[in-house]
């Protein structure tokens, strides 16, 4: 009911990937009546996350995150494997998109401040981004990530900028056209993003 500290994001899927966070400084918030009149998590600046050891992402996955950013210019929405050090999924311009060492590249489309969306990652060799039903190849070149980070990071500026993040769904095989779709369609229906 009430707003609150998130110390675990349970894995629904069965798997055991739960989310953690054991320091209540870092909590993200637990906000009751978020998106659509339900709950979400709500991240700020560099210092609210939750962290699964046991969710990776490799070629051969897709992942969908629901979220509304705020404040967005230059976000990690997910890091992987040591933060800064190998890989993040991110918006640079707002632009949603990929950054690591061995490849980036971002959707053409830029996101608004305070709006929902959808952003589906397939990683088939390419890395595809979606944002809200619009798909494009935006790198060719698919790093491995291990160790997530769940949260939003403001990788360039300094203050708070809570985002709200209220579902993410991660496979562990490539989606096809009419799979991505399909979540989309029922990640919209549910949150009433677009």
């Amino acid at each position: 009911g009430d707003n609150g500290y998130v110390a675990t994001w349970y894995d629904q899927s069965g798997s055991g990937h739960h989310a953690t966070q054991a320091v209540l400084a870092t909590m993200p918030l637990y906000v009751a009546s978020g998106q659509n009149s339900k709950p979400v998590l709500r991240s700020e600046f560099g210092n609210r996350y939750l962290t699964s050891s046991g969710l990776q992402l490799a070629n051969e996955n897709s992942l969908l995150i629901a979220w509304t950013p705020t404040n967005i210019s230059d976000n990690d929405i997910v890091r992987y494997a040591g933060h800064f050090g190998s890989g993040q999924l991110r918006s640079i311009d707002k632009k949603p998109g990929i950054y690591s060492s061995s490849g980036s590249g971002y959707h053409s489309s830029a996101m608004a401040n305070g709006t929902p969306y959808t952003i589906f990652y397939t990683f088939d060799g390419n890395v595809q981004v979606s944002l809200s039903g619009s798909n494009e190849t935006v790198t060719a070149t698919t790093p491995v990530f291990t160790d997530s980070d769940f949260g939003i990071f403001r990788a360039a500026t300094s203050g708070t900028s809570p985002s709200d993040m209220f579902e993410l769904v991660a496979m562990s095989a490539v989606a096809t056209t009419a799979q991505r779709q399909a979540a989309e369609a029922a990640a919209n229906a549910y949150w009433s993003i677009y």
